[in-house]
């Protein structure tokens, strides 16, 4: 049975679910995906991502994987930027859940919700802002161009 989490993770059958850098802790709720959803583990490894889940913990991951995944993002892609919780015991970042993710803006993306996964990571998913109906934040917040335009 599918791990509930994913339900949360917004999950819909995908074919395939790009995961990077995901800790040990994570791999029994990927077990628990179903066969038809195949995991993949490199961004080298396909051409177009319609779901991920990236787990990150520098800020150069960030820059790295969305100058990487740019142009193979198609439609309303689900994207989950997993990141350590401030009160993790186990991981550290130097970024947190409101600053260091201007990358993402950069591409044309702004974060839309937030999860929790376990008691050390968190999850923020990123969503194309064309696809984002209204956006509904602090104009000082938003990351990427069209959003700022969209603001004024």
């Amino acid at each position: 049975m599918i791990d509930p989490l994913f339900k949360k993770l917004a999950f819909k059958q995908q074919s395939e679910v790009l995961v990077l850098g995901a800790p040990a802790s994570f791999q029994l709720a990927l077990e628990k995906l179903p066969e038809e959803s195949r995991v993949i583990s490199s961004l080298n490894q396909v051409d177009q991502v319609n779901y991920a889940l990236v787990f990150v913990t520098q800020k150069m991951e960030i820059q790295e994987f969305a100058k990487s995944v740019q142009q193979k993002i198609v439609g309303d892609a689900t994207i989950w930027m997993c990141y350590p919780k401030g009160s993790s015991k186990k991981y550290r970042c130097d970024f947190n859940r409101d600053q260091g993710w201007e990358p993402m803006g950069e591409i044309g993306f702004e974060p839309v919700s937030q999860v929790a996964i376990d008691e050390d990571w968190s999850a923020l998913r990123f969503r194309n802002v064309h696809f984002i109906k209204t956006l509904h934040r602090n104009p000082q917040s938003i990351m990427s161009e069209e959003g700022k335009a969209r603001i004024k």
